[in-house]
């Protein structure tokens, strides 16, 4: 079938909302009066809430509400007063009933807050754990601040002003070899994490990276970790407080016809970071990259030669919106600019700090292609994604599900793209089940399946083979914003 030779490798997903928790805790409200008599009224009200929300389908745990008796002593109070008026009371009786009740008060209150503690935390346990999950993981580490209501717009010159302060030039070159990339990057945070594209070091073995900060500082960075995938990785410099971190504005927002601008370094300026500015052509698009994964990019008209890879995407309040990911297609020049979104940044970035990998991210385990109305109408096939092969850890491969079977339904939402897998599998966790209607042509029938999904870990294009000499194909001679040619043939393919 040629219509099925184009595969889509569906290893992939992102995943999921933050995790949430609040807890509402106890009051206590303790009154006194006296009238002729001590008379005292305790109330302890003690109450806990716990919400817990889980993965992107935002399942509630249960909430748990404690709520203590009411004490009261009125009645002794009273006899009291009475024994007292008649003067027929022992001052030692007395004493020992009030000692009496103020023991049982205050083990009652020593008793709810242990109870309150206990609950607190177990729901603390509870919810906690799932902050090992991957989007809210990395999500809490990385703030991205919404589009100011009321603040005025800046203009280009503001706005470099603003954003070139953040982005570092970024040369990537090996002990052996004559030939250097110039890339960008954009510092992640004031403790010197640098964030650029993972393919800018693919061509080259043992890549060492010098970054240069806008005032001219030279630092040697360290490799920690990159993803093919996402085209995210991240390095190290030692710097001190010297580093203007990147303010990171909340891609999801980003609209169709928006002003942006692009600053990043290229190989028309080394030494001085440039800007281009254009509009939004689309807000989420997808693009199969150049290591066959379908992921969402923001699309603008500013020329890819001008800022390069690893540039800084900003809005027209100075927040980054994305990191510019330059290509050629078919070694053309083109007036493209594709950026991989903050929220993608987000959900990658701290992991790879952290763990030196993805971690949390899910996949199905397939390769499909996509089966649309009019294939359907002529092959006699549903609508769907039909699968082409499916991998050893894919949890499909403990099913009678096959070769040749077609996706009809995915969480009982209908499949009518591709791109509806897609963005349901990104916005699950490594372990998260999802509930599948298949089709079997051979047999024309229909059955259900829960799946469980795989961890999606990735890989990078990093390698530390030993180095030889002229380790770059000598077809790959750099292009003018020193990228190599043969790199950058994203999205069509070579």
């Amino acid at each position: 079938m040629n219509e099925f030779e184009k595969k889509h490798d569906l290893d992939e997903s992102q995943a999921v909302d933050a995790a949430q928790q609040e807890i509402l805790t106890s009051a206590f409200e303790s009154t006194e009066t006296v009238d002729s008599v001590e008379q005292i009224n305790d109330t302890m009200d003690e109450t806990v809430n716990a919400d817990s929300i889980y993965d992107n389908n935002k399942v509630q745990s249960d909430s748990a509400d404690l709520i203590s008796n009411t004490h009261s002593d009125t009645n002794e109070s009273a006899d009291y007063s009475k024994n007292k008026l008649n003067e027929n009371v022992i001052p030692e009786k007395i004493s020992a009933e009030k000692a009496s009740s103020t023991g049982v008060k205050v083990f009652c209150v020593i008793l709810a807050i242990v109870l309150v503690m206990s609950v607190c935390l177990t729901v603390g346990y509870i919810t906690g754990t799932n902050y090992s999950n991957f989007s809210n993981k990395s999500s809490a580490s990385l703030n991205l601040e919404s589009k100011p209501k009321d603040a005025d717009t800046l203009n280009d010159a503001q706005i470099y002003d603003k954003v070139s302060s953040c982005v570092v030039s970024v040369m990537v070159y090996n002990s052996k070899s004559s030939s250097r990339v110039l890339a960008s990057g954009i510092i992640y945070n004031k403790d010197g994490y640098i964030i650029i594209n993972d393919h800018i070091y693919a061509n080259i073995q043992s890549p060492q990276f010098l970054v240069t900060t806008k005032d001219g500082t030279e630092y040697k960075a360290e490799y920690v970790g990159g993803d093919i995938k996402s085209d995210i990785a991240v390095l190290k410099i030692n710097a001190g407080s010297q580093l203007t971190p990147a303010t990171f504005g909340d891609s999801s927002q980003v609209v169709v016809g928006e002003q942006v601008s692009a600053v990043g370094y290229s190989g028309a300026s080394q030494t001085t970071a440039l800007i281009a500015s254009g509009i939004v052509n689309a807000s989420e698009i997808r693009f199969n990259n150049s290591s066959a994964y379908s992921e969402k990019y923001i699309q603008t008209d500013i020329a890819t030669n001008t800022v390069g890879s690893g540039g800084a995407l900003s809005n027209v309040y100075g927040q980054i919106i994305g990191i510019t990911a330059a290509r050629k297609f078919d070694n053309e020049q083109t007036t493209v600019t594709l950026a991989v979104p903050t929220t993608t940044i987000a959900a990658v970035a701290q992991s790879l700090i952290t763990d030196g990998r993805v971690v949390g991210r899910a996949r199905l385990g397939i390769n499909y292609t996509f089966v649309d109305s009019v294939y359907s109408e002529l092959n006699q096939y549903p609508v769907g994604v039909y699968i082409v092969s499916i991998s050893s850890d894919s949890n499909l491969s403990n099913t009678d599900v096959k070769e040749g079977d077609v996706i009809t339904y995915i969480n009982d939402t209908k499949i009518t793209n591709s791109e509806i897998v897609l963005d349901i599998i990104e916005n699950c966790n490594a372990g998260d089940v999802v509930n599948l209607t298949v089709y079997n042509k051979d047999n024309d029938t229909t059955k259900n399946y829960s799946v469980k999904l795989a961890e999606d870990t990735g890989s990078s294009s990093y390698t530390d083979l030993p180095v030889e000499d002229d380790d770059i194909d000598s077809d790959s001679s750099q292009s003018e914003d020193g990228q190599y040619k043969k790199e950058f043939d994203f999205p069509l393919g070579e």
